[in-house]
């Protein structure tokens, strides 16, 4: 049995899962004290919300633990003292407090495309890269401080050992992605070195869980922790999609779409990113926000008043919908924005709650539509595209993405496929699967697009496009 544990964006998890029957126990707790656009968030509180999980999951099951698996987040900082103690909150993603330090450094358009290319990170603020110089310039002393990702302090809180994958720390914005290591110009813009960073390792490493932290969760001292893998680069491995020409597409909080490729893959404008996958590379774009944007709407602007159902009994699409951009954390892919805001155009007296709510959704798939055109550009265009997330919950949704692609998508029947992508690298770890590639999903459902509604999105697209260029 393998316990898999994942520290998200919004919430901790733990899954129990056994190599030939599955998925057997999945909590989800969100992380107390936690601000409403969760960029910055309390080391103890996310340490304490995955144990307290760990320890139910393992009680319910009853059945031994062989190994643990980490997840988390691609891109997140947490500086710590000498003694490992956190000096401040983890940086997430959503923080985007460097966005000066980074649009002045774009200014230099030379050096922003030599950067883009060393790392495979386009230069933007929610890079821990980016976010040490802003820290550096804004007088923090860091010096005597050690660097971790949320994912390496939870191994480190686990083994007592400051390692991490290079699989993760791709999204650091500090490796040359070529060379899978630490580069040594990236890590000098920070002024710090490279051994004030965990130690990079392939993603199947493990080391023994440590006496304390086995009692915490009930589980026999020294049995092997994986090093922490990336929920993005996990949900290629659960989505079963490292075969060249499929695409995995996750609409969850944020938004990504992803492609295996052989080689560093990288666009002429910067539009895409380019990090490590377990034996490769991945190529793939990313939005900000998605189901946040959706949240967002739903909680704070329309006050939690009706549930998504009622709103989408409300609605009949038509050709004076209003337009959303999805901006409500800067933008990511294609542009790279981290200033952008988020923007209603075309609102018009007659519209009420359910066309906002319309808009926000057909917004973030237009600008994931956007990234989607921008990879095809560049890797051709995919024979599969696997769906995941948050978006696999909404049938109209998933309709709404379909009839805007005019693909067949293949959706998969497991909600998270991050901690399924963490649960399978486990099973070859242990010596249970022999490659990665040979994981398929069961019980996948394919939703077809309706060519009707082809025409009708293709002209919205054009609109939201125009509103996009202002």
């Amino acid at each position: 049995m393998i316990l898999v544990l994942e520290a998200s964006t919004t919430s901790a998890k733990a899954m129990v899962y056994h190599p030939e029957k599955g998925t057997i126990r999945v909590l989800s707790k969100p992380y107390a004290n936690a601000g409403e656009d969760r960029s910055l968030l309390d080391a103890g509180t996310v340490w304490r919300d995955i144990l307290e999980l760990g320890r139910q999951v393992v009680w319910d099951c009853k059945e031994e633990i062989e190994l643990v698996s980490l997840c988390s987040v691609w891109h997140s900082l947490l500086l710590c003292g000498p003694d490992g103690e956190p000096c401040g909150p983890i940086y997430s993603w959503a923080d985007v407090s460097a966005a000066e330090t980074t649009a002045e450094i774009r200014r230099d358009r030379e050096f922003t495309r030599l950067l883009y290319r060393c790392s495979g990170c386009m230069v933007h603020a929610m890079y821990p890269l980016y976010k040490l110089i802003h820290l550096r310039r804004q007088g923090m002393e860091l010096g005597d401080k050690f660097a971790f990702c949320q994912g390496s302090y939870l191994f480190f809180k686990l083994t007592g050992e400051r390692l991490t994958s290079d699989f993760i720390a791709a999204g650091t914005s500090l490796l040359d992605v070529a060379e899978r290591r630490y580069a040594p110009r990236l890590l000098a813009m920070t002024g710090m070195a490279e051994a004030q960073f965990p130690r990079l390792c392939n993603c199947r490493e493990t080391r023994p869980l440590r006496e304390e932290s086995a009692r915490l969760l009930g589980l026999r001292a020294g049995i092997p922790v994986m090093v922490p893998g990336p929920d993005g680069g996990l949900n290629q491995v659960g989505a079963g999609a490292l075969h060249p020409g499929e695409m995995t597409l996750s609409v969850g909080t944020s938004g990504a779409l992803r492609v295996s490729v052989p080689r560093p893959t990288f666009s002429l404008e910067g539009g895409t990113w380019c990090y490590l996958a377990p034996d490769g590379w991945l190529c793939g774009s990313a939005t900000a926000s998605a189901a946040g944007c959706v949240d967002w709407l739903a909680k704070g602007v329309l006050g939690g008043r009706s549930s998504y159902a009622e709103l989408e009994r409300e609605l009949t699409p038509h050709r004076g919908m209003p337009y959303f951009l999805p901006f409500i954390n800067g933008e990511r892919c294609p542009g790279w924005r981290d200033e952008r805001r988020a923007v209603f155009w075309g609102l018009g007296a007659e519209n009420g709650a359910a066309e906002l709510y319309y808009a926000v959704l057909e917004g973030v798939l237009f600008n994931l539509f956007q990234c989607y055109e921008e990879l095809v550009e560049l890797c051709g265009a995919p024979d599969t595209i696997r769906v995941s997330g948050g978006i696999c919950k909404s049938n109209f949704w998933l309709q709404m993405l379909a009839d805007i692609w005019q693909r067949e998508l293949v959706v998969s029947n497991n909600e998270q496929a991050s901690m399924l992508g963490a649960a399978v690298l486990g099973m070859q770890v242990l010596g249970k699967l022999e490659r990665l590639e040979h994981y398929r999903p069961s019980g996948d459902r394919v939703i077809l697009p309706d060519p009707c509604m082809a025409e009708y999105y293709r002209q919205r697209f054009h609109e939201w496009s125009k509103v996009y260029q202002q």
